[in-house]
């Protein structure tokens, strides 16, 4: 006992002092931008604050434009691109920057320009791109999958190679853009303006297609087993071959695989004889022979009520077959309604059916005597020809 009070009292005391842990704090937008225009070791030391947990202020307004974000380093011979995934980035501007296999993965890119940047194979996956300005930019194998595009503007993008799987394409515009050898996997494209782009090898599988405009489009090669076609605006340049799984579409099914097919029904109030009939017989051959309405033929008629049901075939756009019905209809002085029976085919789905109702139209000038007839006299080539 004594001897351990003896060795108690020589012992020195020493205070540890700990020191305490601090929140880190984000890093502020002027560090941010230094570090991502400082070159490659600007881009080092931001990826390794990236991985370090350090959190990122918010970066909405940053002005990057012509920055490179992507260098080689020259020890590895590897690219080190930055890491903007998680990063909010609303109204940037990017015009001209270097993107390519950037991480933008979840980042926040509403709003923001990115007129001529370099985004080969940069990773947007799950981006949010909305109202985003990406025309004349360069996203050749770029990764889209789950990208929200509502109202982007590609217009002459390229985008060949590029993976837009799942991808939102609400009023998006891309006119001109080249979608060679893309992936739209289950992408849904509703009013999506494709005037003149080329889809030409394209994976459209499952991929939904909703008051798209698909005028001039190329899509030669491309593979559309379970497409979804619905109200197109326009149609593409007619392919000569598709692909549905192993099997090769080619010849007129190829053709005709994006003319949606109608069962267009005209009731007149009036019932038409024989005569009248084979008036309108030879108004639509000389239609035809004139290349005119050769998406519409007439393939039946029926009495009902007090008037007469013609019915046609048509292969042309829905909002393009009142057209010719009114060509002809003026001649006829009546009043009219139409109903349209829109048919699946069956390579693209179900066989589900609507009617589109069209309102009534009001009569033009009617003869003299009341009678349908009497308006069919001018009906003849001299008449046609002038109408």
């Amino acid at each position: 006992m004594v001897e351990f009070l003896r060795r108690l009292s020589s012992a020195t005391l020493s205070v540890v002092t700990v020191p305490q842990r601090r929140e880190r704090r984000p890093m502020n937008r002027a560090d941010a931008l230094r570090l991502l225009q400082d070159g490659l070791s600007g881009i080092t030391r931001w990826n390794a604050e990236r991985a370090s947990g350090q959190p990122i202020a918010d970066l909405s307004g940053i002005q990057l434009s012509g920055v490179k974000l992507c260098h080689r380093d020259p020890t590895t011979r590897q690219r080190v691109a930055a890491d903007l995934s998680d990063v909010r980035l609303v109204d940037a501007r990017f015009d001209g920057a270097d993107l390519s296999r950037v991480n933008l993965e979840n980042a926040d890119l509403s709003g923001a320009s990115l007129t001529g940047a370099r985004l080969t194979r940069a990773r947007l996956v799950r981006a949010t791109l909305a109202r985003a300005d990406l025309s004349n930019a360069t996203l050749r194998g770029a990764g889209l999958r789950l990208a929200d595009l509502w109202r982007t503007r590609c217009v002459e993008a390229d985008l060949r190679d590029a993976v837009l799987a799942k991808s939102t394409l609400a009023s998006t515009d891309l006119t001109g853009a080249d979608l060679r050898g893309a992936t739209l996997y289950e992408a849904l494209a509703v009013r999506t303006n494709f005037l003149g782009a080329k889809l030409d090898r394209a994976y459209l599988r499952r991929c939904r297609f909703v008051g798209a405009n698909l005028t001039n489009a190329t899509i030669e090669g491309a593979r559309v087993d379970g497409m979804t076609l619905d109200d197109l605006a326009g149609l593409p340049n007619a392919p000569s071959e598709l692909r549905s799984g192993d099997r090769r579409i080619s010849g007129d099914e190829a053709r005709h695989f994006f003319h949606k097919e109608f069962s267009v029904e005209l009731f007149l109030t009036e019932r038409l004889t024989e005569r009248e009939l084979g008036a309108y017989h030879f108004h639509l051959d000389e239609l035809h022979s004139r290349d005119s309405a050769l998406g519409v033929a007439f393939v039946g008629c029926r009495s009902e009520a007090d008037g007469t049901v013609l019915r046609f075939q048509v292969a042309i756009a829905m909002r393009s077959i009142e057209r010719y019905l009114i060509y002809w209809l003026r001649f006829a002085g009546t009043r009219w309604q139409i109903g349209a029976r829109r048919r699946r085919s069956s390579r693209l789905g179900s066989d589900r059916k609507r009617w589109l109702p069209w309102p009534a139209r009001k009569p033009r000038s009617r003869p003299a005597d009341g009678s349908l007839r009497a308006a069919w006299q001018p009906l003849s080539k001299d008449s046609i020809k002038r109408g």
